[in-house]
């Protein structure tokens, strides 16, 4: 099982309201916007993501140009992170794809050797279980969901993500453990 075999969406479009009056995933870390730290992460473990852009998405795309990246813009985006995710999952061709990985894309801190890690436990695990990378006893991202589970993401909506689909108990929830805190280090504020 390849790591072409598993789609990778990124979600980029959020209000970014606890940060203020910026936009956190222009916000630079370490010279670089977050959103693009995180990209070049999933591109250095071997995905190749499909952003899914909403608010300032212009901006956004701007900072992602010469990426070898695709790009779709949420026209929902305010309804949450479920329609993001929705409207990522519908816009991909599932032929041949044996499951997504889902990441937010204010994890500046977040490592490509950790996210390829986790690729080895879901390959290992034949893509029929939901892997999480844990850090310490912190659950982190990004999430990755078996094909099993692209109709049920397919029509999320509202702001709780996925999350409804991993507490479901229709799939076995699976942790690599890692020892990269970016995993669950985000920029809220």
């Amino acid at each position: 099982m390849a790591s072409n075999s598993i789609a990778s969406l990124i979600l980029a479009a959020g209000l970014s309201r606890r940060f203020g009056e910026a936009n956190k995933l222009l916000h630079e870390v370490e010279g670089e916007p977050v959103v693009t730290r995180v990209v070049r992460a999933h591109l250095e473990a071997g995905l190749t993501p499909l952003v899914v852009l909403g608010h300032e998405s212009k901006l956004i795309s701007k900072v992602l140009e010469g990426l070898p990246i695709r790009t779709l813009v949420n026209p929902d985006f305010e309804d949450g992170m479920g329609s993001s995710i929705a409207a990522g999952v519908r816009s991909l061709d599932s032929t041949g794809i044996v499951g997504v990985s889902i990441c937010p894309g204010d994890l500046p801190w977040l490592k490509s050797e950790t996210i390829a890690q986790v690729v080895r436990v879901f390959t290992a695990n034949k893509g029929q279980n939901i892997v999480f990378p844990q850090y310490g006893k912190r659950r982190g991202h990004p999430v990755f969901f078996p094909a099993g589970a692209i109709d049920k993401l397919a029509n999320l909506s509202g702001d709780q993500g996925a999350r409804r689909i991993v507490e479901g108990g229709d799939f076995e929830l699976v942790m690599a453990s890692v020892h990269d805190p970016g995993v669950c280090k985000d920029l809220d504020t």
